[in-house]
């Protein structure tokens, strides 16, 4: 294994207090907020896509094709399984 190790020595003096904890959730929610958000700063909202199962990724294209036939171009496609999927 490789790269730097990441060290926290710093945190208490930068932030106030030793540990900030979140839960996953509450994470999720605040990204997909900010994500979606036609006011929440410049460019285009991204859409989110549920329940489509993807069949194959093209990255040097930047498309998708699903299993209902359809197939999705975009400059940034993040695909994100859930933890139990197979």
């Amino acid at each position: 294994m490789g790269g730097k190790p990441l060290l926290f020595h710093h945190i208490k003096e930068q932030f106030g207090v030793r540990w900030r904890f979140y839960h996953r959730v509450d994470v999720h929610n605040c990204l997909k907020e900010l994500a979606t958000d036609p006011q929440a700063g410049p460019g285009i909202p991204v859409k989110i896509t549920l329940d489509s199962q993807v069949m194959a990724i093209g990255p040097e294209e930047g498309t998708l094709k699903l299993k209902d036939g359809q197939t999705i171009r975009k400059n940034l496609i993040v695909v994100a399984d859930g933890q139990h999927v197979r």
